[in-house]
């Protein structure tokens, strides 16, 4: 087995990073923009939602996983043609009602987990095998020959450790980051808390604002722990259950102070901080490298314009890639009204109901820090 991780080893770094507030509304700040990507649109291969993209860094794939509305995953071409399906919604005692995550494995099979299954199909979307792991799986990373499984306690068999490292076969191969049985009780999670950068992995902790960096065997190397104001919450998080009210209920999900979303890219980490009690929705890049947090005050932006309300947006973060972020664009009426203003959207048609469009948006450090 490889390391557990329960136990920090003397060499992991203990860090304060440091903060730095940006003031540009300009996306372009952060970046540049690639290229846009159409989802292909079929009568049988239309979605809802989307939850989550991930790419193949060798063949450029897009995996798209669905999981609200047509529960579903789907593939397509690194030009946005479809190539395939998985799972079946219909099928008798389907477990895709349950749907959290979905990843090409290292062996180009398709890993789905839900509920506390992993459903693994071959590339043309025919299921061939069903794992059942001992705890419940939420997300899923893949990083060179290994798979990382990030999950919470089934039953009442309370996890020690949070992350999960298995190999193509799905057998398990070791086991890192302390499992917070917070989880357990309260359930609210964030919506993703695994990344990879620069050959290592990152894990946000649950209910507050750090982050924990490994090496592909699961050894800690550095925490990063950022300014909170989770201090504000001991008093209730230390009291049981059974005594607290809805009020102290609503205290503790308005008032955690933590990343909400976590992206691995290249040089380094997407993050998106909230404590809804104070009022804070921020964007961050964090560079490792530099022990350096990068806050904008808007990531949406794709490009403002001349006037205030100006500007083309994002409508949501969906996933990552090697130089940046994958962006979801499905609002047919702003990509109408600033087609002849943004030269990304030139020759780009599209319907309420078409499937949406990726955008490829490259991320750059600020001047003098890491590239």
């Amino acid at each position: 087995m490889l390391a557990g991780g329960c136990q920090q080893a003397p060499e992991t770094r203990q860090v304060r990073p440091e903060v730095v507030a940006l003031e540009s509304q300009q996306l372009s700040a952060w970046g540049d923009y690639e290229r846009l990507v159409a989802l292909e649109t079929r009568p049988d291969v239309l979605l809802g939602t989307v939850d989550v993209i991930k790419i193949d860094p060798e063949s450029g794939e897009l995996l798209v996983g669905d999981f609200r509305s047509s529960k579903r995953a789907y593939r397509f071409d690194r030009d946005g043609r479809f190539l395939a399906m998985y799972g079946d919604p219909a099928s008798e005692n389907s477990p895709y009602f349950y749907l959290s995550d979905v990843a090409r494995m290292p062996d180009d099979r398709i890993l789905i987990v839900a509920g506390n299954r992993g459903l693994v199909f071959e590339l043309d979307g025919e299921l061939v095998d069903t794992v059942f792991f001992e705890f419940a799986p939420d997300e899923i990373l893949t990083h060179g020959d290994r798979i990382y499984i990030r999950g919470h306690s089934k039953g009442r068999k309370i996890l020690e450790q949070s992350v999960h490292i298995f190999d193509s076969s799905l057998k398990q191969r070791g086991s890192f980051h302390a499992y917070d049985p917070r989880r357990d009780l309260f359930g609210f999670q964030p919506k993703r808390s695994l990344g990879s950068a620069q050959g290592r992995i990152y894990v946000t902790d649950y209910y507050d604002y750090r982050v924990t960096a490994y090496d592909p065997d699961g050894n800690p190397l550095a925490v990063f722990e950022f300014d909170n104001h989770n201090a504000e919450l001991a008093s209730l998080w230390q009291r049981d259950r059974t005594e607290l009210t809805s009020d102290d209920r609503t205290t503790l999900v308005q008032g955690v102070h933590r990343i909400q979303t976590l992206l691995g890219f290249g040089d380094g980490l997407y993050m998106f901080e909230s404590n809804l009690k104070r009022g804070i929705l921020r964007y961050s890049m964090f560079s490792p490298e530099r022990d350096t947090l990068y806050q904008y005050p808007n990531l949406k932006l794709v490009f403002t314009g001349e006037g205030d309300g100006d500007y083309f947006a994002i409508d949501k973060i969906a996933g990552s890639y090697d130089r940046g972020l994958l962006g979801i664009v499905d609002d047919p009426e702003r990509i109408e009204r600033y087609r002849d203003r943004y030269p990304i959207l030139e020759g780009v048609e599209y319907e309420v109901t078409e499937n949406p469009i990726v955008l490829f948006f490259k991320l750059k450090f600020p001047e003098g820090a890491a590239a």
